[in-house]
């Protein structure tokens, strides 16, 4: 499994996240300009790497222009599952990679396993619900009488409904042939658009 992990001083995010799951790939993504205490952070992680057997790289993106810096970190959400560690690092870099992510998921079918963010106020990385975003592609291709019958939240009866229901269950969308809470929340939101 890849772990892309946005760097900046601190690097304690990064083991933590990798400590998590079977990583054999750690991607830095960093700012373009060097700075000594990133430096230093790349050297402690690649200590890390070494450590539990995974390969180390460094990928350097733009932090002042978005879309640049999305084509930059696009390519390394293809090819294998990905765990994305927003952790740490400049906060630009941070929404570049969620968006490259969202876009990978959402247009490319990438395989985000999970998604990791620091919650300062608590000193620890916490995870990030990604199935409102897998429910929102489920929910553009459902039939339209279907679609409204989720976002009401309830799955539409017959084969087509358990059909659906597999899927969404798939996501962790549907518990007992219910929308589970995530899931009920964005049809929620989604009606008021």
């Amino acid at each position: 499994m890849r772990q892309i992990s946005i760097l900046g001083f601190d690097w304690s995010h990064v083991v933590a996240v990798g400590n998590r799951h079977p990583v054999d790939e750690v991607v830095l993504a960093t700012a373009e300009r060097d700075d000594p205490r990133v430096l230093n952070a790349i050297e402690e992680v690649s200590r890390y790497a070494a450590r539990i057997g995974a390969s180390l790289r460094v990928v350097k993106a733009p932090t002042v222009d978005v879309w640049k810096c999305v084509e930059v970190l696009a390519p390394e959400f293809f090819g294998r599952p990905v765990v994305l560690d927003l952790g740490g690092g400049v906060r630009s870099l941070g929404l570049c990679a969620f968006i490259a992510a969202s876009l990978a998921i959402e247009l490319g079918g990438a395989e985000v396993e999970a998604v990791y963010t620091q919650a300062e106020d608590v000193g620890r990385v916490i995870p990030v619900d990604l199935r409102p975003l897998r429910f929102a592609a489920t929910l553009r291709g459902l039939r339209p009488r279907a679609r409204r019958e989720a976002l009401r939240g309830r799955l539409p009866e017959g084969q087509y409904g358990r059909r659906l229901a597999r899927e969404l269950e798939r996501f962790g969308l549907v518990k007992d042939g219910e929308l589970a809470q995530p899931a009920a929340a964005l049809a929620r939101m989604l009606e008021l658009v």
